[in-house]
């Protein structure tokens, strides 16, 4: 789940960076495109640093719900609008 994670906000990055040629879930274009214009270039770099962060907490074997619910948490609100 981290990896599919981490393609997700890597996308709304180069959507927001200004790259949308780079998107690799073309399928959800529309959807990338319109969430990562209501997101700041910050957030999604900092949403994409904790989704990395928590995949390296797996790795570690720290308690899976532990890290998505601190995950969760940690991501931004707007995300979801």
């Amino acid at each position: 789940a981290p990896d599919i994670l981490a393609d997700w906000w890597r996308d709304l990055l180069v959507v927001r960076a200004g790259a949308p040629e780079l998107i690799t879930s073309i399928d959800r274009e529309a959807e990338i495109r319109r969430l990562a214009e209501g997101l700041e270039f910050d957030e999604i770099v900092r949403a994409l640093g904790q989704v990395r962060q928590a995949r390296r907490l797996l790795e570690q074997n720290v308690h899976p719900r532990l890290t998505f619910d601190n995950l969760a948490l940690g991501l931004p609100v707007s995300a979801g609008r």
